[in-house]
């Protein structure tokens, strides 16, 4: 009794995962279906990021987002980059004390920018990077974050 009541516990769960697969399956590809049929639609062209691929082997330098926000520097780092062999940069996007490294679209993170630091061209940079063949990789400070911390006093990591 108790190794058919086992594997009963085993087989429903199961055949619940399998079946709700199928059924997401079965509506995505309806949505689908149903958004092609529409000749009146007309679609957005969305730009496309430039993919870089992982290096073997990270070779690359920290840049701070002030750094960054330098056309005439990044174009420095850039050459040096190529000469020494390196592949990858990591870029300030959060800095510890909250602020963002970059100025954001959207305007509800607009009084998260930093005022002097952030980089004002953060789509471009990136593109440039990625057109240099460049692995890009960002550095989000988590911890240290007295903006949430402000806004989020009850969850906020404080001391005793």
């Amino acid at each position: 009794m108790f190794v058919k009541s086992r594997k009963l516990l085993i087989a429903v769960p199961a055949f619940l995962v399998v079946a709700g697969t199928f059924a997401l399956v079965r509506v995505n590809t309806e949505k689908e279906t149903s958004e092609n049929e529409n000749p009146d639609v007309v679609e957005e062209q969305v730009k496309v990021p430039v993919r870089v691929a992982l290096p073997e082997e990270i070779r690359g330098l920290y840049w701070t987002a002030n750094t960054a926000s330098l056309p005439v520097r990044r174009g420095q780092l850039l050459e040096f980059m190529k000469d020494a062999g390196f592949n990858s940069v990591v870029i300030d996007v959060k800095f510890d004390n909250g602020e963002l490294g970059f100025t954001p679209i959207d305007p509800a993170l607009a009084m998260h920018a930093s005022d002097s630091q952030g980089i004002k061209d953060l789509d471009a940079l990136l593109e440039q990077l990625g057109n240099e063949g460049v692995y890009r990789i960002a550095r989000v400070a988590v911890f240290r974050d007295s903006y949430f911390a402000q806004a989020n006093p009850s969850i906020a990591i404080a001391r005793a």
